[in-house]
């Protein structure tokens, strides 16, 4: 038996591919700064302990996605950021993944609609497996995605991170 351990298609080990191409379907328009969107402090406050990194903006050249990655205490916290044509592209990129992510909850997965937060946005947090909290959001054509791995994860104070991804996207 196969224990599920990410949303449908994900594979753990393939997390900065994942950061890097999660929006990949963007028609390659330029993505802004993602590591402009938190600051250290910001993510410090949201995981509970100290981070460094969230100084480089890696963008992909290729799909216009831009990434930035922060570390605190064995968590890896990423910050992906891509610009679409339209907002009614970014809404409907995180639509289909809430679909996506709400097809693998039950056991060991939660996803939740994160009301208030831009125009469109979900978390999911899983524990099988690799621990996982992720957050995806929409703010007119920009998308925005927060995943934080690691031991402790799936233990952050939805609160925190709800407020932490609401930041993200009103930049």
């Amino acid at each position: 038996m196969v224990k599920h351990k990410g949303p449908p298609g994900f594979h753990p080990a393939m997390f900065a591919v994942a950061a890097l191409s999660q929006f990949g379907a963007s028609l390659a328009v330029s993505a802004p700064n993602a590591c402009d969107l938190l600051s250290s402090a910001d993510v410090t406050a949201a995981v509970g302990g100290a981070v460094t990194g969230g100084k480089i903006s890696q963008v992909d050249p290729t799909s216009g996605t831009a990434s930035c990655m922060y570390m605190s205490a064995g968590l890896h916290i990423g910050v992906t950021v891509n610009q679409y044509p339209s907002a009614a592209d970014a809404r409907k990129q995180v639509a289909n993944q809430l679909q996506d992510s709400r097809s693998g909850d039950g056991a060991g997965q939660k996803t939740s609609v994160e009301a208030g937060v831009g125009d469109a946005a979900f978390s999911s947090t899983m524990t099988e497996g690799m621990e996982m909290t992720v957050g995806v959001a929409a703010h007119g054509p920009v998308t925005v995605m927060i995943a934080i791995t690691g031991k402790g994860a799936a233990a952050i104070a939805h609160d925190r991170f709800h407020a932490l991804l609401a930041k993200a996207v009103s930049k």
